[in-house]
């Protein structure tokens, strides 16, 4: 089932690294134990009103300056032909 186990020559880290099975789940103490399901719901529902705001505030400065960019290639078309015949 496993593969044959090669040699290896120590390495200079091995005096300094110990390698251990790790422990079952159960015995594991979970860093966000204070967290209640209440909190992380808040949180969740923050992050994603901070998301969509932000994806608004972008929507509008680009529909905004789009809007610039069309009114300065509309009025320089305009003063183009308009200016020629002005003279």
């Amino acid at each position: 089932m496993f593969a044959p186990q090669e040699n290896h020559s120590a390495s200079p880290w091995s005096n300094y690294i110990s390698v251990t099975r790790p422990p079952l789940p159960r015995d594991v103490k979970w860093e966000n134990l204070h967290f209640n399901i209440k909190s992380i719901k808040k949180r969740a529902i923050l992050l994603w009103l901070v998301l969509l705001s932000m994806l608004f505030f972008g929507f509008v400065v680009l529909t905004f300056v789009a809007n610039v960019k069309n009114t300065i290639n509309t009025q320089c078309l305009l003063g183009e032909d308009s200016g020629e015949e002005m003279r």
